[in-house]
């Protein structure tokens, strides 16, 4: 054996006390354990034979925590560390590679299998990426290893906006998915995958009206579906140059008003009350 691939991937969106305790447990048994017995099972075959490459596919949520997926940014930053320190243990193993690939959001069906807890129609974030070009950095990784490939500007924008300023970059986020909760269709509230696999035979790539959006746009004046690419674009590119911005002229950067807590409300009924109260 040469080569061992782990690319098993779940998540849920929802506050956290929303989302079921047995959804986030089982988010980071696969994204996170499910790697790790990936890897206690190859590896004593690479040791023994002095070689091996274990490839893993991770997510710029390993690098930029994002919140209403608490369970999912707790699996990815979990196995970053893990093949931090597996690549420390194996130094001495040169012939021996744990290669980590930190796509920006990849055209799955996965958006549609989430286990959604906010009540949103969720749709993926652009830029988007096609599976095709993560299976080619793949094939590209096996034959020249490397410990870390960022795949998408955003995933490289963001690292670096999170290593200068974590707050502002962690609030921004979750400002962000708070305006789009308010904006975004209503959808039941359903735990997709999480607990049992669905079948769609052939199918590699999400809807393609997911294409360019984040949430499908509600409105009662005209029959728009989708918020449009280049705002959440413009959003993502100037989060980094806002946090400079802020940081430079402020001393300290102001959090995001917390949500009120209404235990008999989901998140999404909430924030369309508070809409609703307003007008």
């Amino acid at each position: 054996m040469a080569v061992w691939v782990n690319n098993a991937g779940i998540g849920t969106v929802g506050e956290f006390t929303e989302t079921p305790l047995e959804a986030h447990v089982q988010v980071v048994k696969t994204n996170l354990l499910g790697y790790m017995n990936g890897c206690f099972a190859v590896l004593p075959y690479f040791k023994k034979q002095g070689s091996g490459t274990i490839i893993n596919l991770n997510s710029l949520g390993a690098f930029v925590p994002l919140p209403f997926a608490s369970g999912y940014s707790a699996s990815k930053f979990g196995l970053l560390g893990f093949m931090e320190a597996l690549r420390g243990e194996l130094a001495a193993d040169k012939n021996i590679h744990v290669c980590d690939i930190y796509p920006v959001s990849v055209n799955t069906p996965g958006y549609r299998h989430a286990g959604n807890y906010v009540g949103a129609l969720l749709k993926p974030i652009p830029p988007m990426i096609d599976s095709e070009t993560v299976a080619e950095t793949v094939l590209d990784v096996v034959r020249s290893p490397r410990a870390q490939t960022t795949l998408g500007w955003p995933s490289a924008f963001a690292r670096i906006g999170y290593a200068l300023f974590p707050g502002l970059t962690r609030n921004l986020v979750g400002q962000m998915f708070r305006e789009y909760f308010k904006i975004a269709l209503p959808s039941p509230h359903t735990e997709g995958t999480i607990f049992e696999s669905k079948r769609e035979t052939g199918r590699t790539s999400g809807s393609p009206a997911a294409s360019g959006a984040v949430f499908a746009k509600a409105s009662h004046q005209n029959h728009k579906s989708e918020l449009t690419t280049p705002l959440l674009v413009g959003a993502a590119g100037l989060a980094v140059g806002l946090g400079i911005f802020l940081a430079l002229r402020q001393s300290k950067s102001s959090a995001s008003k917390p949500l009120e807590k209404h235990a008999d409300y989901p998140l999404y009924q909430r924030m369309q009350g508070s809409q609703i109260a307003r007008g």
